[in-house]
């Protein structure tokens, strides 16, 4: 059964090869990281991280189109040396070569659409594009929803999802499989219904500004999966939290951004967590980006007395290059990794190189 729906998704995303009128792109990224860890943490080393992104979009009709997204990741794990809660590096992941996305949207009209199939939770829900230069992975998601494993980044979960969306406001909301792939193999695709899985409820309503670049918005989750609490190990199934998420333009070439979220303090390592940043834009070419960021998770009192609050602040610029090439150097300093106090601080320096390629 499962490898039918598996079979059935792959085949609505890649059937518009057979439909001469539909509009259909394919997309290529490569990314390569080298992450040293220089001074603090656990210990000092450098690791190697590549993620291929391979994305072809089909538009069947003015009501219908269809998404495919391949993944590859390999390297090492730099967070394991770091010792850190956030992720440092947005792209570390298990080894694995597996369909990332697949689905299929109906657009009742030019405001209301239905998603179906594999999909990421992050692409709709919690996402700000001024932060999006950051490596961080707090900055993409906040710790205080990534924590209880939703449909993001390496491993997504069957979703459906209904949106409206205008130029001046909108909500989402969508409804996933509650525990994504199959925790036992994150090698590959798995779609795996289990009878403990509960699901993933996610709902955020906001309002736009296309002349400010303003984006405001409010959103809360709820998940029913049964799991082990890391807080004192008792079996739970019923877990929420709440963020508010903005960004707006400061000038012509300068953004800035905000995330506030939380989550059950009895039933979560993360209780609160607050992201800020701002963007400029053309500092030095036309199209280059400069970024700083300050990422801080605040641990629950009941997982230890005395653990620390965990911050990473990040400085990045981008600088794109001819034919597709983006060269991105990242400093971040990483405080009380792992919510210790009895780990040294971090300091880990990035080098990202980028190839994008539209075909």
């Amino acid at each position: 059964m499962q490898k039918k729906i598996k079979d059935m998704l792959i085949y609505a995303a890649l059937c518009g090869h057979f439909m001469a009128e539909a509009t259909q792109d394919l997309d290529l990224a490569i990314t390569l990281d080298s992450v040293s860890n220089v001074d603090g943490g656990l210990a000092q080393s450098t690791e190697t991280l590549i993620n291929i992104d391979l994305i072809y979009a089909n538009q069947f009709s003015e009501d219908i189109d269809g998404f495919i997204y391949v993944i590859a990741d390999y390297g090492g794990d730099p967070s394991v040396n770091i010792g850190d809660a956030q992720v440092t590096d947005n792209i570390e992941s298990a080894d694995t070569t597996k369909i990332y996305e697949a689905w299929m949207r109906y657009k009742l009209n030019e405001s209301y659409s239905f998603t179906f199939g594999l999909h990421d939770y992050n692409s709709k829900f919690y996402t700000i594009e001024s932060s999006s230069s950051l490596i961080n992975s707090s900055f993409g998601i906040g710790p205080d929803t990534s924590q209880v494993g939703p449909s993001i980044f390496s491993t997504t979960a069957l979703g459906l999802i209904s949106s409206f969306e205008t130029s001046s406001n909108y909500w989402h909301l969508g409804i996933y499989d509650g525990v994504p792939g199959d925790p036992d193999d994150e090698s590959g695709t798995h779609i795996k219904l289990g009878g403990n899985d509960g699901v993933f409820t996610g709902f955020e309503w906001g309002v736009l500004s296309s002349e400010k670049f303003l984006k405001l918005g409010f959103g809360a989750w709820y998940h029913t999966a049964k799991v082990i609490s890391p807080i004192d190990g008792t079996a739970f199934d019923r877990n929420s939290g709440a963020y508010v998420i903005a960004e707006s333009k400061m000038s012509k070439d300068a953004s800035w951004f905000f995330q506030l979220g939380s989550a059950k303090p009895s039933k979560n390592i993360v209780d609160k967590y607050l992201g800020l940043g701002i963007t400029f834009n053309g500092v030095y070419k036309r199209r280059d980006k400069l970024s700083v960021g300050l990422a801080h998770a605040k641990p629950t009192s009941k997982v230890l007395v005395l653990a620390k609050s965990e911050s990473a602040i990040e400085l990045t610029y981008q600088l794109p290059l001819n034919n597709g090439v983006i060269l991105q150097p990242d400093i971040q300093y990483i405080l009380n990794p792992g919510f210790s106090s009895d780990i040294d601080n971090a300091i880990v320096f990035t080098f990202r190189f980028i190839y994008q390629k539209a075909f």
